[in-house]
């Protein structure tokens, strides 16, 4: 698999566009702020919003003006007028909208997806991106670029309200939880180099763990390292090649224990972790795409070695683990 990224596109609660977010998140800038609704300790939850400066109303309205601006700025420069879309949805037990409604409310928002050859990954969350890269690669075949992201948002009322219930929002009395956000990620992806292609996705791979870590609570990192080793081959690549590290990681104690627990099965050595739960909150799905377009911006602007890779690993709420390698082109 080799598929060079183009162009990205972002609009999160610390940046209009995809350079000023990565700026943003380089240097851990955040930007929360008080909600109405209280959190179990009854103080006001704190949340990372994106400020748009428009009636964009809620729901699947919001989520499509999100994604909307997000992916004009990644068809920019766009060899034809309309790309597929590949979109990911959240896990399924996070679910606060139809993903398929969403794509079509998105398609009519936007002239720049070829709405009739899009497609969604539905309930994958943070390990979404794997899923929808690796189905962007048999869209390649017949098209000369597809979209590849996630739009999602935290501050739903329904769904901030089951967190908060679940205690997975963090306050006082609750400190195994997360800040929630929102945000809209999107990459377009190509089968061979044009224009400035700087970047390429050498390795996808998907795993499952045989356990759910919310009913068996049950963390080993073996599905997520064998994600990992998998991705590696794929790209001819070993572990000591890679330089920098992207997790998922939002706050939750499981996802640090996980991510640990992988990289020291995998033995990477002299390489940086990122991860920007605190920049941005719990974005759900949309964590995927923003973790892998910072990667790409980090190897482009030479952040890290320029031997080196990079590594995105993320898992959902569930069983499903993925791990996406990117390097220079």
């Amino acid at each position: 698999m080799r598929m060079y990224i183009e162009q990205l596109g972002m609009l999160t609660s610390v940046g209009y566009d995809w350079r000023q977010t990565i700026s943003s998140l380089r240097c851990g800038i955040s930007r929360p702020q008080a909600l109405a609704m209280t959190g179990s300790d009854g103080e006001p939850v704190t949340a990372c919003r994106v400020p748009l400066n428009d009636d964009s109303g809620n729901g699947a309205d919001r989520l499509a003006a999100l994604a909307s601006a997000a992916i004009q700025e990644c068809a920019a420069g766009a060899e034809v007028s309309a790309c597929p879309l590949v979109l990911c949805g959240p896990t399924r037990s996070e679910l606060a909208y139809d993903p398929q409604d969403l794509l079509k409310t998105i398609g009519r928002a936007c002239g720049a997806v070829d709405l009739q050859r899009s497609t969604v990954v539905e309930g994958a969350g943070h390990a979404g991106i794997g899923v929808a890269l690796e189905a962007a690669s048999f869209l390649l075949q017949q098209h000369p670029a597809v979209i590849v992201g996630a739009v999602d948002t935290l501050l739903d009322i329904d769904r901030l309200t089951r967190a908060r219930q679940a205690r997975r929002i963090v306050a006082s009395n609750a400190l195994d939880g997360t800040c929630p956000g929102e945000a809209a990620a999107f990459l377009r992806v190509s089968s061979r180099p044009r224009g400035g292609s700087a970047t390429l996705i050498t390795g996808v791979a998907v795993d499952r763990e045989p356990a759910e870590h919310k009913r068996d609570n049950v963390v080993t990192g073996h599905a997520q390292a064998r994600a990992a080793r998998l991705a590696l081959s794929a790209a001819g690549r070993s572990p000591g090649d890679v330089c920098l590290v992207g997790a998922d990681l939002t706050g939750e104690r499981y996802r640090f224990y996980e991510a640990a627990l992988a990289t020291t099965r995998l033995r990477l050595v002299a390489m940086d972790v990122v991860a920007f739960g605190a920049s941005l909150g719990e974005v759900g799905c949309a964590m995927g795409p923003v973790t892998v377009a910072y990667l790409s911006a980090a190897l482009e602007r030479g952040w890290v070695r320029r031997d080196g890779c990079a590594l995105y690993m993320g898992a959902d709420d569930e069983r499903l683990k993925t791990a996406v390698l990117i390097e220079r082109a």
